[in-house]
């Protein structure tokens, strides 16, 4: 049945695509947030403050 196969590929290339998406965004916010804080330390403490 090629039907129940297209929908297998379309739900694991979905599922895939997901993960890589939210660990993308994830890593990035993560190492914004580093970065952030390291420049905010010394200049802009309030940043800093709400960036915790």
């Amino acid at each position: 049945m090629p039907q129940l196969s297209d929908m297998n590929w379309i739900l694991i290339f979905i599922t895939v695509s997901t993960t890589l998406v939210l660990t993308m965004v994830m890593l990035y916010w993560f190492d914004r947030r580093i970065v952030m804080r390291k420049i905010c330390r010394p200049t802009v403490p309030s940043i800093n403050k709400f960036l915790k």
